[in-house]
C-alpha cells in the first residue's frame, strides 16, 4: 500500500470580516482544497503505477534460469529437521507508534476554519449555538456548497483521496483581557494552534507533510481604527509563521516537521 503524507489547510475567519473579504476567503479556501484534492490524486496515480511495475519484477525474479518455479515439497527434509523458531527478542519500547501505523489508506486533505460561535444581536453579543445557526457554521456551509458536498466521504473505500472539513470555534471576546491587539492576535493564534494539534493527536495520526494558512487582508480592519498602536500586515504574517512553526513543526506529533506556508488572501491597498 502506498504511502502519502496528508495535507492541510487552515483559514482564520474568526474576527469579523466584510462580506467582500469573507466571499474572497472561502473562494480562495475552496480552490486551494481542490488544487490539493487533485495533487494527491495524481500522487497515489503515481504510486500505484510504481507497485505494479515492482510487483511485476517480484514475480518475474522469482522463477528459476529454465523459467519454472521454485516450490518447495511438502515432505522437505530441510522443513522436517528445521528448529523450532527463537522466541522473539524483547525490543524497546517505544513512544512512537510503528511505521505501518501511518501507513496512509485514505490520502486527506484537512480544511479547518476558524469561525465565531457569538451571534450579534442589538446591544449585545451572545452564544446562541443551540438555537441559531452561528456565523462560523454560516461560513463552514458556504464553503461545503462552493467545493461541492459530493468531495466529502462519510465512509471512504480504501485508497480513496478524501476532503475533512470543520469548523474551530474561536470566541474573539476571551481574548480582549489582554489590552495591546498584537498581545491579543499573540495569544489567539497559539490557542488556535494548540487547539488544532490536540485535534490531531487524537483522531487524525497520518503524518501530515505541509499546511497552509490563509490569512485574510481585512482581519484586523476593524481594530485598527480603534488602535493606537500601528501593526503592519506583514508583522501578523510574521506572526503567524513564528507561532504555528513554534506549536506544530517543533513538537512531536503528526504535525511534526510540517511546511507552513501563510498566504495573503485580498490584495494590499
Amino acid at each position: 500500500m502506498y504511502n502519502i503524507k496528508n495535507r492541510l489547510i487552515l483559514s482564520l475567519a474568526h474576527r469579523p470580516l466584510t462580506q467582500d473579504d469573507l466571499k474572497e476567503l472561502v473562494d480562495r479556501t475552496a480552490s486551494r482544497s481542490l488544487q490539493i484534492l487533485q495533487e494527491l490524486e495524481d500522487e497515489k496515480s503515481r504510486k500505484c503505477a510504481s507497485e505494479r511495475r515492482d510487483d511485476c519484477n517480484t514475480t518475474t525474479h522469482s522463477t528459476n534460469p529454465q523459467g519454472k518455479d521454485i516450490k518447495e515439497s511438502k515432505y522437505s527434509k530441510d522443513r522436517i529437521q528445521q528448529p523450532p523458531p527463537s522466541p522473539p527478542k524483547s525490543q524497546p519500547q517505544s513512544d512512537q507508534p510503528p511505521q505501518s501505523f501511518f501507513e496512509n489508506r485514505n490520502p486527506t486533505v484537512h480544511v479547518l476554519l476558524t469561525g465565531s460561535p457569538s451571534i450579534i444581536q442589538p446591544g449585545r453579543s451572545i452564544d446562541n449555538w443551540e438555537t441559531r445557526w452561528t456565523p462560523g457554521e454560516h461560513m463552514l456551509s458556504q464553503y461545503i456548497q462552493k467545493v461541492g458536498l459530493h468531495h466529502f466521504h462519510r465512509i471512504p473505500k480504501g485508497g480513496e483521496v478524501r476532503l475533512n472539513g470543520k469548523l474551530v470555534d474561536v470566541k474573539q471576546k476571551d481574548f480582549t483581557v489582554y489590552e495591546s491587539l498584537q498581545e491579543q492576535l499573540l495569544r489567539e493564534f497559539h490557542w488556535i494552534a494548540d487547539n488544532v494539534m490536540q485535534h490531531f493527536n487524537l483522531y487524525a495520526m497520518v503524518p501530515v507533510s505541509e499546511a497552509i494558512i490563509l490569512y485574510p487582508e481585512g482581519f484586523m480592519v476593524e481594530e485598527k481604527e480603534n488602535e493606537e498602536e500601528d501593526i503592519r500586515v506583514q508583522d501578523v504574517v510574521d506572526m503567524i509563521q513564528r507561532v504555528f512553526q513554534s506549536e506544530w513543526s517543533q513538537k512531536k506529533g503528526p504535525l511534526m516537521g510540517v511546511r507552513i506556508r501563510v498566504e495573503m488572501v485580498g490584495s494590499m491597498k
